[in-house]
């Protein structure tokens, strides 16, 4: 008896593994079409007691648009691994993400250089 409760626990959690390494797959795959889709409504919401702007909802959904447009305009030009790495740390444990987040990570990624636009050149003070 007790040694077919520990086969079923086993086979159990071999088909737990399994079911993490298909969603883990299946997620790595959508994440090089388009840009994910996040529920930037809860996050707006959830910073509205901590912000101290005027009309902190609002202000939120418009930056995050901005972000998600700037995401759509350069997703393509994201290595792929960086993308996979991003969304999963954005979207981790389920909350709903922030496309000002996963730009960000975006961007400090090793070889974002590549697709960030060029800075001008510093001019010198004339003092």
């Amino acid at each position: 008896m007790q040694k077919e409760i520990k086969h079923r626990h086993i086979h159990l959690l071999f088909l737990l593994y399994c079911v993490c390494i298909a969603s883990f797959c299946i997620v790595r795959a959508a994440v090089a079409d388009d840009v994910p889709s996040f529920d930037v409504t809860r996050t707006c919401r959830a910073g509205q007691s901590i912000s101290t702007t005027v009309d902190p909802f609002e202000t939120c959904m418009q930056k995050e648009k901005e972000a998600r447009d700037a995401l759509k305009a350069r997703w393509k030009q994201f290595r792929q691994e960086d993308k996979a790495r991003c969304v999963e740390l954005c979207n981790c444990g389920g909350v709903a993400g922030s496309y000002i987040e996963l730009l960000t990570c975006l961007e400090m990624s090793p070889g974002s250089e590549k697709v960030l636009p060029k800075a001008p050149p510093a001019s010198p003070d004339n003092n």
